[in-house]
């Protein structure tokens, strides 16, 4: 039996969807559900003269080969999985060794290939788009970043060495602001989550088990806040009530780099709290309130940047 921590979780982008490549980014794992494949078998029930039988035949449907992980926050790797599921990627030099990598939207989402050893099954699934992800962060524990998504197809993979990035995860004492309509709110959230979805949709054809493309439908944006309820997170609640839309902009930083710092930065131009809680309770009086990200006519629904020391994806 293999030993569990020889497990390991690799990706690269590919050059063509659906075409694999070796992989050279290897992520830190929590433990998770993985990538799994279903063959969606099919039966035939036909009726058959003094067969008892239910099934007379099977086929396989339509391969299903999905899944996700969850993983600790960094500003390194990560990025791929936050390029596949937005899908526009720029990157600008600050300074010798340092970039900016400045994700937004597109239709067109680039795939990758992941390669996933599980015991003595290790797997190469080609044409992977991440269709979700999440970012979620609580005072005195790690960020964590959740995603899912869809490949195109599978093989079997010859195991490989990983080798994994060097800055530390990013935990919840790294927030350098939490800004709501330009107020910053960091230290009245206890708790905090974004969740984007490009409602990813696989497409298949006659002729073949697996998926031909896979294409992005409307997108969400939405997450949570908990917040410590006094007169200044109150201001939260009155925009609540009264429908108000305001911009959300979140900064993490981690280790120096060059003259600033590793980052991430994420931004929703136009978000509207459209549900609020306060319990009674003999705990501190919180406030929960929900919130979906509108489109911005001019700066679009989301946009995340990214400071690193990794000048292409």
């Amino acid at each position: 039996m293999a030993n569990p921590l020889l497990n390991y979780i690799g990706l690269k982008k590919e050059t063509a969807f659906g075409t694999p490549v070796s992989v050279d980014k290897y992520l830190k794992i929590n433990e998770s559900d993985g990538i799994q494949i279903n063959n969606d078998i099919q039966y035939v029930e036909s009726i058959l003269a003094g067969v008892h039988a239910k099934n007379k035949e099977a086929f396989k449907g339509k391969i299903e080969i999905s899944g996700g992980y969850e993983l600790p926050l960094t500003p390194q790797y990560p990025v791929l999985i936050l390029y596949s599921a937005l899908g526009g990627f720029n990157t600008t030099t600050i300074e010798t060794g340092v970039y900016k990598h400045t994700l937004t939207e597109q239709l067109t989402k680039p795939s990758l290939s992941v390669e996933q050893k599980i015991g003595e099954i290790v797997k190469k699934f080609a044409g992977f788009r991440v269709s979700n992800f999440s970012i979620e962060g609580k005072a005195g524990e790690m960020f964590t970043l959740s995603f899912e998504g869809m490949a195109k197809n599978q093989a079997d993979a010859t195991e490989t060495t990983p080798v994994y990035e060097s800055h530390r995860v990013l935990n919840f004492a790294d927030v350098s602001y939490v800004k709501i309509g330009g107020t910053d709110f960091k230290g009245k959230i206890e708790e905090m989550s974004i969740e984007y979805n490009n409602n990813l949709e696989p497409f298949y054809s006659l002729g073949s088990n697996t998926l031909q493309e896979s294409y992005s439908k409307p997108s969400e944006i939405g997450g949570k806040f908990t917040m410590y309820l006094d007169s200044v997170s109150k201001q939260i609640f009155d925009d609540m009530v009264a429908g108000q839309t305001r911009d959300i902009e979140i900064l993490i930083n981690g280790d120096t780099l060059g003259n600033t710092n590793f980052s991430i930065k994420i931004i929703i131009p136009k978000a509207i709290f459209e549900s609020s809680e306060s319990k009674i309770s003999t705990d501190y009086n919180a406030l929960d309130v929900e919130f979906q990200g509108i489109y911005d006519n001019t700066n679009g629904l989301v946009k995340i940047e990214v400071v690193n020391d990794i000048s292409s994806y």
